[in-house]
C-alpha cells in the first residue's frame, strides 16, 4: 500500500485497474485515499466475506482445500518452485509464458500470508462501503470462475449504486487473458458513459457526497 501511494504521489485523477488480489488491494487503496482515485476497474475480485466463507468456497472445488490449508499451500509452493519450476511454463499452455513464470515466482510466504490476510481472512465489505456512493466502480467477472465466487462479487455490486457488474459467460478467473477484447469493450463503454456525467475530479466526488450526506467515510 505504501509503495503504491508513493508511486502515485502528485496524481489527482487516477483510474486503478486490478485483478484478483490486485483488485482487492486497489479497492483498499481507494477506500484509504479517496481523494486520489477517481475510478476503479476490479477484475475477478475475490469476496469471500471472511475465513469461513473462503474455506466453504474452496471446499466445494476439486482440490480446493489446498488453498486454505497453510501447510498444503507451503508444500505446493516449494514443489512448484524447486521441482517443476522450469517446466511449468511448458505445462500451462493456456496462459502466456510470462504469466506462468510469474506463478513460479510466488513464494511460500506470499501464498500463506498475503493471500490469507488480504483475501481469505478479510471481509472486503468494509472497503466497499467506504467507497459507496462516491466512486464509480466497474466489476468484470467470469461466470466459470473457481478461484473467486461470482456470488460474492455480485453481492458487492448489487448493494452500491455507483458499482456496475459485467458477467463474462463461460470465462474462468482470468478474463483479461481469455477475452481481452471483450474486457476492453466493457471498460471503454463504461468510461464513455462516465465522461458524460461524472464530476471532474475525485475531490468533487467527495464534496458532492458530503453535501448530500451519503455517509462519507474518511481514513487517516
Amino acid at each position: 500500500m505504501a509503495a503504491l501511494h508513493a508511486s502515485l504521489a502528485g496524481e489527482r485523477s487516477v483510474t486503478l485497474v486490478g485483478h484478483s488480489l490486485g483488485a482487492a488491494l486497489a479497492l483498499a487503496y481507494a477506500a484509504r485515499y479517496p481523494s486520489v482515485v477517481r475510478r476503479l476497474v476490479l477484475i475477478s475480485l475475490p469476496n469471500f466475506g471472511g475465513a469461513e466463507g473462503a474455506t466453504a468456497w474452496f471446499a466445494r472445488q476439486r482440490g480446493g482445500w489446498i488453498y486454505t490449508n497453510m501447510w498444503a499451500t507451503a508444500i505446493a509452493c516449494i514443489l512448484t518452485r524447486r521441482v517443476v519450476g522450469r517446466l511449468l511454463p511448458r505445462l500451462l499452455r493456456d496462459i502466456p509464458r510470462e504469466v506462468a513464470e510469474d506463478l513460479v515466482a510466488h513464494t511460500m510466504v506470499s501464498s500463506t500470508s498475503s493471500l490469507w490476510e488480504a483475501l481469505y481472512r478479510h471481509d472486503l465489505r468494509a472497503e466497499a462501503e467506504a467507497t459507496a456512493q462516491i466512486l464509480p466502480v466497474l466489476m468484470l467477472h467470469g461466470s466459470a470462475d473457481l478461484a473467486a465466487p461470482l456470488a460474492g462479487a455480485q453481492e458487492l455490486a448489487a448493494a452500491r449504486s455507483t458499482w456496475e457488474m459485467r458477467v463474462l459467460g463461460g470465462v474462468d478467473h482470468h478474463p483479461w487473458l481469455r477475452v481481452p477484447h471483450e474486457c476492453l469493450q466493457h471498460i471503454e463503454q463504461w468510461l464513455s458513459r462516465l465522461a458524460e456525467r461524472a464530476p471532474a475530479s475525485p475531490a468533487e466526488h467527495l464534496e458532492s457526497a458530503r453535501a448530500t450526506g451519503v455517509g462519507v467515510k474518511e481514513h487517516p
